[in-house]
């Protein structure tokens, strides 16, 4: 028996940049063989990748290092504690802040498959279409479950919960309300200038005052 699965043609969700300031890398594409797209997962009987089109985001110094001083200390990456701003105008519809962090890389904690987004937010920008933030600070969530919340408002910190190797913000698009539960869409990012290097990672630079 052959089994074949399809997909059905979609315009990618437009939402504007998640992060602000410059030097900002996407750590992950999602035509990448290794990475999110090869997280599959079943949650109430529906099975999908949610991370399929995901994107992880880290913040350099000009130098292109990740923290300055000693590389243990989670304060010290340049990313930690950055704020996170709502891709569109949207409803709070889930999240969670009950995790907290280790001070230093390598006190971390392994996290259960379940808890592996750490601290998160969910938006609902659209009709099924959910915007997922995840790894948050503790204690950074600044909305509740039912609040509107604008484009480019902060919702929340960039901090170091849930399955993560440093400090990083986690954006995925998925068609459902589930943090590991919902299939992955194709989304884009507005109003971004982009320099590639090495054909591995892509350093975000301010546009339009955005970025």
């Amino acid at each position: 028996m052959t089994i074949e699965a399809g997909f059905k043609e979609q315009r990618p969700v437009v939402l504007s940049t998640p992060l602000k300031g410059k030097y900002w890398t996407a750590i992950y594409n999602c035509e990448w063989k290794r990475g999110h797209r090869r997280g599959y997962y079943t949650v109430n009987g529906k099975s999908g990748i949610p991370g399929r089109f995901a994107i992880d985001f880290v913040r350099l110094d000009d130098k292109g290092k990740l923290y300055h001083q000693n590389k243990d200390f989670v304060k010290n990456y340049y990313s930690y504690g950055e704020d996170v701003l709502a891709g569109d105008d949207a409803i709070v519809v889930s999240l969670k802040d009950g995790f907290s962090e280790s001070e230093t890389i390598s006190g971390y904690f392994t996290n259960g498959e379940s808890d592996a987004s750490g601290n998160y937010l969910a938006l609902q920008v659209r009709n099924v279409v959910y915007v997922f933030y995840e790894h948050l600070q503790p204690g950074g969530i600044r909305f509740k479950v039912g609040d509107r919340v604008k484009k480019g408002q902060v919702v929340a910190r960039v901090g170091f919960t849930g399955d993560a190797s440093e400090p990083h913000l986690h954006l995925h698009v998925g068609d459902s309300d589930s943090v590991l539960g919902a299939e992955g869409l194709p989304f884009v990012l507005r109003n971004l200038a982009i320099r590639v290097y090495l054909s591995t990672s892509a350093i975000l630079e301010k546009s339009d005052g955005l970025l």
